[in-house]
């Protein structure tokens, strides 16, 4: 079967077990071949449908419990679906390839961004921190006291969730993007004559990429508390850290954060993230989408996507981070 793990609903678990077989056992069999036999992601998404109005029928006919346990499990998979854009099984029987390469595009281009720009985002850090200090001694003092390893203190939480991050703030955006493209009937494109397609198109962009903003903060929030924390916990002596030991490592900050504030902790300073990345992010998609496809009507595509397209990404890069001080 499509599913080897796949335990079905019924008493008898998987068909060959033996008697007793229920309806819903049926209704979960017809279910998995129609996956397999699919070829494009409607026949898929019409499996799941066919499914789940069969587990309805079924259980308002026998009262089988089973069948609402596959019924919910169905809708929310599929809802899911319907957001994220992410369909299972995929319909591409090369299988998750495709996929694992997308999220390891993403993982190593957040890893690569962090190994370049942490050690500064530290000294901004400890600017914010230490007003009394400039830069330079900052910078000298941390060399000295911590060595090289000082400027990477936080750097273990943002690298294993830098691809979780990129990845919901690019499925986030794309399906918003989408949507609103949907009920605006926006063009994905920007009109070569200098105007935009629909006059909402601007407006679509800027607030895809604001929900993406806001949704990531709820995930980077916690990230960056912790961040935030080891980096300020500068060495003011061989021995000593301004913060104790205490939040000397990433898993003993979250202890300590975990245990002397509880989970709102992780969040403390949440809002101000909020309000800094809701319209950051928005306005960043928007300028970027607005430069690139500008471009794209006066350049060849290879030229476009080789030199331009990551000239413009460092640009509002460079924005971004403008933004992100106060």
């Amino acid at each position: 079967m499509l599913f080897p793990f796949h335990n079905y609903l019924g008493p008898g678990n998987h068909l060959d077990n033996g008697p007793p077989i229920d309806d819903d056992d049926e209704i979960a069999l017809r279910h998995d071949e129609a996956y397999e036999t699919a070829t494009s992601p409607e026949q898929v998404r019409q499996a799941d449908i066919e499914a789940i109005r069969d587990f309805n029928t079924n259980y308002v006919a026998t009262g089988n419990w089973h069948s609402v346990v596959g019924a919910i499990g169905l809708t929310w998979k599929y809802e899911v679906e319907q957001f994220t854009g992410v369909l299972y099984p995929p319909v591409d029987k090369s299988g998750w390839t495709p996929v694992i390469q997308e999220v390891l595009s993403l993982y190593t281009t957040g890893v690569m961004g962090l190994l370049v720009g942490h050690p500064m985002d530290t000294i901004k850090t400890r600017t914010q921190t230490m007003p009394d200090k400039t830069m330079i001694q900052i910078i000298a003092n941390t060399f000295k006291l911590e060595g090289f390893r000082g400027f990477y203190k936080g750097f273990l939480a943002p690298m294993l969730t830098t691809g979780v991050t990129n990845a919901i703030f690019f499925g986030v955006y794309g399906n918003t993007i989408r949507y609103l493209r949907s009920i605006s009937e926006s063009s994905e494109e920007y009109r070569c004559d200098g105007f935009l397609a629909t006059p909402l198109w601007d407006w679509n962009e800027f607030f895809s990429g604001s929900i993406a903003g806001a949704i990531i903060t709820a995930v980077g929030a916690p990230v960056e508390a912790i961040k935030t924390r080891l980096q300020a916990n500068a060495a003011v002596d061989n021995q000593k850290f301004k913060m104790g030991n205490e939040c000397g490592t990433t898993w003993s900050t979250m202890k300590f954060i975990h245990s002397n504030e509880g989970i709102t902790g992780f969040y403390r300073g949440g809002l101000a993230l909020l309000m800094r990345d809701m319209p950051s992010y928005g306005v960043y998609t928007a300028i970027y989408q607005l430069l690139y496809t500008s471009f794209n009507c006066n350049m060849d595509s290879n030229r476009l996507f080789v030199s331009v397209s990551p000239t413009i990404g460092q640009f509002m890069k460079f924005w971004y981070f403008s933004n992100k001080f106060p």
